[in-house]
């Protein structure tokens, strides 16, 4: 009997320094084979339910610490064991009573009352949390887990100050816990600080280098921040290191559909389809790609099984409506639109379900109800801009900061020769949102000899890159565009053709590129400083008409998109942008060419045919049938549908119906009114 005493004693020796080496499944197999033995060894139980549990068999780990409890009753590790494996399955109020008991034993149980404050936390009761979180740092100030989770009821109770007074101390105490660092970037993101989230965010990638679900978490709060690029890179790195990560996968697929690129975004969702076809959130999520494709039968299908495997689902649902409504089904999208805001409380769901409801009234011609339920959605767009911490009044200080700095005397500054060029320069196309951009864009593709960008942000990214690529120090964007070389611009350049073809990914020897994206208008300046024999198209139409479509639309969110949230916004947005569109022509020599939404969509082939002279691009019939070109076409901005229709009027003077809503804010628009030659009446 001594012997095989001794020899299970050395097998659980052996199990303890296989799990100090990670090695859980080996350690896991011989302290079976002691519990096989002695089913009465209660250390070999504890020790196998606390490795289960490390490896997610949350189930197996409760077992094995009820075989504790039963041999030990007064043992209050098993008790934080059970709870904790309760926890993960889901039985709330078991593990609440599991950690309870543990705490009946001993009062003082650090651990205890943290798991039970975590436990609080993830029920959302924010007071039971913060009652346990500070016992536990009463019995032991310096606890990193109980000042998490502090922070995390804290959070939830709105004391956002108070809870980054908790994740610094943790911080303090462990600057490389990933989960503070990531709770601490949600509270500067809740109160507006974004570039300290930011930076709690790049630390945390730096520590999540070999961990696919770190790397999941910053990518998604990436996402939800508009870095877009960044949290590709981080899906994108997590795949490499865990190929099946779902969560890479699907963050992947959302942020290449919300970056237009479609056909990639589809590969995505249907790789997630075939390892999980029971999760409906793939299927919607197919759904919404396949409609943007107007792929209308598979959309429907996609969406339909997703509401199958869970008929509470938003997002198939919306994709439903919005195939109503381009099948003029307009009465069954309602009721659909309906049901889903009843339900919802998400601004994000509520958003598009209000908007597209608009839309629909607007076309049936109930223009009070329409605009009851586009300023409903703007509601629930401004508290979604809350959220992700997008601030509009960034956009509108950067247009201020332009324009103060731009003045004649810096232009005539500029001093490079235009002849020292990257092959030939870009056309930019410019204009305020809504002007009909999409549609010359589609007709200008649909000839063969031109490239085009569909709105990727190559300028904005250029700028940013700008202390990089250049010698330029101490001095930020614009100041710095006096100091730049004629090497500095050559760089610029060069960078420029690399992010475009990287973008566009075609080859763009003998075609002209045309660089679309409506807003860098506000960069003309930058454009012209490292462009100069750039040539400019310019689309104008009826500001009444911009500033309420830009109302109506459901914009992917940024600061710029963010001043859409109501006819004041938009209006004084315009105001802005055309204040300083008209300083640039004032200083600068614009190669410019101007025509206006109205008199295109009323003689397409007129108003074609002066674009194409202008760019030297040969006339061909094939822009007359541009829709043709558009339906086959991946279009990643509002009008994605109605391009790929034949040309209509019924958007002119659209601004009629809504006369009285756009009252208030026709004396700020009216300069620009008569300036593009429209009539007040």
């Amino acid at each position: 009997m001594s012997v095989s005493r001794t020899s299970l004693v050395a097998k659980k020796d052996d199990a303890r320094q296989l799990l100090q080496n990670s090695r859980l499944q080996e350690a896991r197999v011989v302290l079976l084979e002691v519990c096989k033995t002695d089913a009465g060894d209660v250390e070999a139980w504890h020790l196998l339910a606390a490795i289960n549990g490390m490896l997610g068999q949350f189930a197996e780990s409760a077992d094995c610490s009820r075989r504790v409890i039963a041999l030990q009753p007064m043992a209050p590790g098993a008790y934080k064991n059970l709870g904790n494996a309760q926890s993960e399955l889901g039985r709330v109020d078991e593990a609440r009573a599991s950690f309870e008991q543990a705490l009946a034993i001993k009062p003082d149980d650090v651990e205890a009352l943290n798991s039970l404050g975590g436990l609080f936390n993830r029920a959302e009761d924010y007071p039971g949390a913060e009652e346990y979180c500070r016992k536990a740092l009463t019995i032991s100030p310096d606890n990193v887990e109980a000042l998490n989770n502090l922070g995390v009821a804290l959070q939830g109770l709105e004391k956002y100050e108070e809870a980054l007074y908790c994740y610094q101390k943790a911080l303090q105490i462990n600057s490389g816990n990933s989960d503070v660092l990531y709770n601490a970037a949600c509270a500067f993101k809740s109160i507006g600080r974004v570039n300290e989230a930011l930076a709690c965010i790049s630390r945390m990638i730096r520590l999540a280098q070999n961990s696919a679900d770190l790397l999941c978490k910053a990518g998604e709060f990436l996402g939800c921040v508009g870095k877009t690029d960044e949290a590709e890179h981080c899906y994108q790195r997590a795949l490499s290191l865990q190929p099946e990560c779902l969560g890479a996968c699907n963050g992947l697929g959302t942020i290449l559909a919300e970056t237009g690129r479609y056909e990639q975004a589809l590969e995505c969702f249907q790789k997630l389809i075939l390892r999980k076809p029971e999760d409906a959130l793939y299927h919607a999520n197919l759904g919404r790609v396949l409609e943007r494709l107007r792929r209308n039968d598979d959309a429907r299908e996609a969406a339909s099984l997703a509401l199958r495997l869970d008929p509470g689902n938003a997002l198939a649902q919306l994709t439903l409506a919005r195939l109503e409504k381009n099948e003029s089904r307009f009465e069954e999208a309602l009721q659909r639109l309906d049901a889903i805001i009843d339900c919802a409380d998400e601004p994000g769901i509520l958003a598009p379900a209000l908007l597209l409801k608009g839309g629909i009234f607007d076309r049936l011609g109930d223009y009070r109800a329409a605009f009851e339920a586009f300023s409903k959605g703007k509601d629930s767009t401004r508290e979604l801009c809350k959220r992700m911490a997008v601030d509009a009044r960034q956009y509108i200080e950067y247009i201020d900061t332009t324009r103060d700095w731009i003045s004649s005397a810096r232009v005539e500054a500029w001093s490079v020769d235009k002849t020292e060029r990257v092959g030939q320069a870009p056309v930019f196309f410019v204009a305020f949102p809504r002007s009909g951009t999409t549609l010359v864009e589609q007709a200008l593709a649909s000839t063969g000899s031109v490239a085009t960008t569909s709105e990727k942000q190559i300028i904005n990214q250029l700028i940013d890159e700008l202390p990089a690529l250049t010698a330029v120090s101490g001095k930020t964007y614009p100041e710095c565009l006096n100091e730049l070389s004629a090497g500095d611009i050559l760089a610029l350049r060069r960078r420029y053709w690399e992010i475009a073809q990287d973008h566009i990914g075609e080859q763009l020897d003998g075609k002209i590129l045309v660089d679309k994206l409506p807003l860098n208008i506000v960069n003309i300046g930058f454009i012209c400083r490292i462009f100069p024999d750039s040539k400019i198209l310019f689309a104008v139409r009826d500001p009444r008409d911009v500033c309420l479509s830009c109302f109506m639309q459901a914009f992917a969110l940024n600061p710029a998109m963010a001043n859409f949230v109501s006819l004041e916004d938009a209006a004084s947005l315009y105001a802005k942008v055309m204040e300083l569109w008209h300083l640039y022509n004032s200083i600068l020599e614009l190669d410019v060419h101007v025509w206006r939404y109205e008199d295109l969509v009323s003689n397409f082939e007129l108003q074609a045919k002066s674009i194409m002279k202008f760019l030297g691009v040969q006339w061909t019939d094939r822009i007359l049938d541009f829709h043709r070109h558009a339906s086959r076409s991946a279009i990643n901005t509002p009008s994605y549908r109605d391009v790929a229709t034949p040309i209509y009027t019924r958007s002119t003077q659209r601004w009629r119906n809504y006369e009285a809503e756009l009252q208030p804010v026709i004396p700020v628009l009216e300069p620009y009114i008569r300036g593009f030659g429209y009539s007040l009446e």
